[in-house]
């Protein structure tokens, strides 16, 4: 996709942490951008900070776990702006748990947000898409879409899903004006494990029963931690090449090929 000013960006998530730097990268090349949130103040803030630089920036406070709401927003920002050209359905929220210590309530705040709020999305934004025969989605998934992290299973397989979620959009767009891809990070600064602050039923979480750690060498060998900004570049980067697969940290590839090459050998073993 040609990124051009006066172009409308959708972010999701935009009131922190990679959105905001999304809002940001979007902003300083002409964008007209929606800051959207579940926090209005935050939203605010970087569309405030934003709009002082110059750019065309307004907030929305949005939960993208309920499609009503994520309707709504399509709806504002067609008659705000008259479409959207980028939607970057970055809004995601994290639990680290074992599997086994996963509640009900724990497995439904984290799929409906990080992998329903994409459906959401994309049911509410690609008519809109389809009727201006162009756009560009970028969905926001992790690096655990791509290789298992322990402790954070439901993360996981939450992620999992935005990935195959966009691999089949990739495939039914293949014909059309629009594009996708699916963003891969590893480890940014951002708040994310700060995420059970928005969600609703927050007094009643129960703490994890055991001390959730990561494999002995992930701190010193997949633990660099990167700015949301470099991110935010990949992305602009990645949407103007028509990149798929967006990815951010080149280390944790041994992890990916590790998985990949398992699942083809078990079909030699089968075979």
């Amino acid at each position: 996709m040609q990124i051009r000013a006066n172009q409308v960006a959708v972010i999701t998530g935009a009131g922190s942490g990679i959105g905001a730097a999304l809002a940001t990268a979007c902003a300083k090349l002409g964008l007209r951008v929606l800051v959207a949130d579940i926090e209005y103040e935050a939203a605010e803030a970087t569309a405030s900070r934003l709009r002082k630089a110059g750019a065309k920036a307004n907030a929305y406070q949005v939960d993208v776990s309920d499609s009503e709401e994520v309707y709504a927003m399509a709806d504002h920002c067609q008659k705000l702006f008259g479409g959207c050209d980028l939607l970057c359905n970055n809004a995601g929220v994290s639990i680290q748990k074992p599997i086994e210590e996963m509640s009900p309530a724990d497995w439904s705040w984290l799929v409906s947000v990080n992998t329903l709020g994409v459906a959401h999305s994309l049911s509410a934004f690609l008519p809109i898409m389809r009727q201006q025969q162009q756009g560009y989605i970028v969905n926001t998934a992790s690096m655990a879409g791509l290789t298992p992290l322990c402790n954070f299973g439901a993360y996981t397989a939450s992620k999992y899903a935005v990935v195959g979620m966009s691999e089949v959009l990739k495939e039914e767009l293949k014909d059309s004006h629009l594009g996708v891809s699916v963003l891969c990070p590893g480890i940014v600064k951002t708040q994310i494990y700060q995420s059970e602050r928005n969600r609703p039923d927050n007094a009643n979480i129960a703490p994890p029963q055991s001390k959730a750690s990561m494999e002995t060498d992930f701190d010193t060998t997949y633990s660099r931690q990167l700015q949301p900004e470099h991110i935010a570049d990949l992305v602009i980067q990645g949407v103007e090449a028509n990149r798929f697969y967006i990815i951010s940290h080149p280390e944790w590839k041994p992890l990916v090929d590790y998985r990949l090459s398992a699942v083809c050998d078990a079909f030699l073993t089968h075979s």
